[in-house]
């Protein structure tokens, strides 16, 4: 009985010392601590759970770090226009420049770009969420496409650009709207940012089970480096560009999320024509989704 019982005890111990790692694990990771990590000394059921929680740990540790870099970079964007505003104010106030219609105008601007700002970061922040309400229904995307192309027609043609179209048929399920967003917000990226008389072409296409939008440009591209952080939100390629000559970089952040929400993919490539290309999948619509 005495060495059964130390069997026993012995054996419960080596059973129950790896689960008591794992709580504890479980405890450091609800108190912040992602450095700690697991010994993987099998490869059995719990030799498995301590792996997942050192990958949860180290994607909690990513995602923290790009947290605060996120709400550093969002102080950075939005101290800008208020210092610029506060200056202003200052200077009319205490009679260093005088509140004619000129100063109040610039006054203005500062205001509405500072305005704009907030309503990205809004917009970025329902997007996140790939739930997000919208008005589903069939879309005949080369019909849209083509309205958001002649609605642009003023800006390409103001910037001397030539666009070359191809829209083979594709239906699509989802927000009209929301698309309408995506797709304008390409349009005018790509229209901002060719170089003058440039080209674009633009291209919808079928593959299996999915459409496919293309857009190219004839330059000027992107590095490697740029070209990886495209969509990471207030990035911008260009660190001349501030809020009073581009955007706060946050569009292509709320398209890659809008285009998420539709259960489709953006991507950005090097362009064969010393470009950027910009391709959106989404699924092609079936009855299915009706019922």
């Amino acid at each position: 009985m005495v060495i059964a019982s130390l069997a026993s005890y012995f054996f419960t111990r080596f059973l129950t010392k790896p689960v008591k790692q794992l709580t504890e694990r479980a405890e450091q990771l609800a108190n912040r601590d992602f450095e700690t990590k697991l010994p993987v000394n099998s490869n059995d059921e719990l030799g498995e759970l301590s792996h997942s929680l050192n990958r949860v740990s180290d994607k909690l540790a990513r995602y923290e770090m790009q947290q605060k870099q996120w709400l550093q970079d969002i102080a950075h964007e939005l101290r800008t226009p208020l210092t610029i505003i506060r200056g202003e104010m200052e200077a009319l106030v205490d009679g260093v420049i005088p509140a004619n219609r000129e100063n109040l105008t610039l006054l203005q601007l500062e205001i509405l770009r500072l305005n704009r700002l907030i309503d990205d970061l809004h917009e970025l922040a329902i997007t996140d969420n790939l739930e997000l309400s919208m008005q589903t229904q069939p879309i005949q995307l080369d019909s849209l496409i083509a309205t958001l192309c002649k609605r642009c027609e003023g800006l390409l043609q103001k910037r001397g650009l030539t666009l070359s179209m191809r829209l083979d048929s594709g239906c699509v399920w989802g927000d009209e709207a929301r698309l309408s967003q995506v797709f304008t917000n390409l349009l005018k990226n790509c229209a901002h940012y060719t170089e003058l008389e440039g080209n674009i072409w633009l291209e919808l296409r079928r593959k299996g089970n999915n459409v496919q939008l293309l857009i190219e440009d004839s330059g000027p591209g992107v590095s490697d480096e740029q070209l990886d952080k495209l969509f990471q939100r207030l990035y911008r390629t260009d660190q001349s560009r501030n809020s009073q000559t581009g955007g706060a970089g946050l569009g292509l952040a709320i398209c890659e999320n809008i285009i998420a929400a539709h259960h489709g993919h953006i991507q950005a490539m090097h362009g064969a024509k010393g470009g950027l290309i910009i391709l959106v999948t989404l699924p092609l619509y079936s009855m299915e989704q009706t019922t």
